[in-house]
C-alpha cells in the first residue's frame, strides 16, 4: 500500500493494520517534484469530468 507522510499514516496501528493484510506499506517522500504534474492532471480530468455530467441529461 502506498501512502503519504500524513501524521495518522504514521502510526503504528495503520503499519499493523496493512501488514496484518499481507500488505507492503510504502510511504510517498515527503514533497515529490515530479509528483507536480500529475496533480495538475488529475484537476485538468476532474473539471473535464463536471462538464460532461453537466451536459448529460
Amino acid at each position: 500500500m502506498v501512502i503519504d507522510n500524513a501524521p495518522i499514516h504514521r502510526k503504528i496501528v495503520i503499519k499493523k493494520i496493512v501488514e496484518d493484510g499481507n500488505h507492503q506499506v510504502i510511504f510517498l517522500p515527503k514533497y515529490s517534484h515530479d509528483l507536480k504534474d500529475i496533480k495538475n492532471n488529475f484537476s485538468v480530468l476532474k473539471r473535464a469530468k463536471c462538464m460532461l455530467i453537466q451536459i448529460q441529461p
